[in-house]
């Protein structure tokens, strides 16, 4: 027990200065100047009716229950054929943001390259299709068609795309996850802008990939609550505190500006509807 939470600090320590240190790549800066001088043409609605949306598309999908085990694994098999068991503990070393940049390896289990392939080339085409990006539940729909209707699986895939096209530093993974600046404006384009309140740019695909990292975070955190109760609460508390404690560290430690913006709202956002639908898997 004792080990586990002090690897438990070191993850949370290495996101803290990863975050401290971290850069922007080439593409993404340009990413950035760019989508800033164009003007959204479609936003996500807010928090609360992003919930009934998801928690609607759940009841659809899984009319009956299911336990909770049976949901806490992929569809895909990354070792020996097995299917990725989802904990806790491996969910946040592989989605806290930026434990992976002082060399350490990134954990793969929620990276599942041909899925993350399928999946953002569904985006661009269903957005090209209905003539507009496309918001949190429209891009939900599609995870869950390619994850066999398992939500746990579906938001973690979405994560694990978005990530790879908004953040840039994931080809270490596969070289299948470099993307080119063009493929980068066309994805923002396909992607609905979320409401912020401080955020200084515009930035769609990292909005995105931080809601869908927040929400990944409350929903795992929250199904597997009873089995691992003290990380399910301290990996819950990190996530709703990340972006004030490193933003405050950068700026008051380092005395360094912030990267883009710090995704608190989207963040805080994502990971209140992952709680909430996580108690609704529970109790459905």
């Amino acid at each position: 027990m004792v080990l586990r939470e002090i690897e438990n600090a070191r993850l949370l320590g290495r996101a803290i200065v990863g975050n401290a240190f971290e850069h922007l790549p080439a593409p993404y800066a340009l990413y950035i100047k760019q989508i800033a001088k164009e003007t959204p043409t479609r936003y996500n609605q807010n928090g609360k009716e992003l919930i009934l949306a998801l928690t609607k598309q759940i009841d659809e999908t899984l009319p009956q229950r299911v336990k909770i085990e049976n949901l806490l694994s992929t569809p895909w098999s990354l070792r020996r054929g097995e299917r990725v068991k989802i904990k806790p503990s491996r969910v946040a070393a592989s989605i806290i943001a930026f434990t992976d940049v002082q060399g350490k390896h990134i954990i793969e289990d929620f990276f599942p390259v041909a899925y993350i392939q399928t999946f953002l080339a569904q985006v661009e085409k269903q957005a090209a299709i209905g003539g507009q990006p496309l918001t949190i539940p429209e891009q939900f729909a599609l995870a869950l068609q390619i994850t066999d209707n398992n939500p746990v699986a579906a938001s973690l895939l979405a994560h694990g795309a978005y990530r790879a096209i908004g953040r840039g530093k994931d080809a270490k993974i596969s070289p299948d996850l470099s993307f080119s600046l063009e493929k980068a404006m066309s994805l923002a384009r396909s992607t609905a802008d979320l409401h912020t309140v401080n955020s200084p740019s515009r930035d769609p695909l990292g909005d995105t990939y931080h809601w869908w990292a927040s929400f990944s975070a409350g929903l795992v955190f929250t199904l597997a609550r009873e089995e691992h109760p003290i990380q399910s609460r301290l990996y819950t508390t990190a996530f709703y505190h990340e972006a004030a404690l490193t933003t405050f560290v950068r700026k008051n430690v380092l005395r360094k500006t912030n990267l883009t913006n710090h995704h608190k709202d989207v963040d805080r956002q994502g990971l209140q509807a992952g709680i909430t639908v996580g108690n609704f898997l529970k109790t459905k």
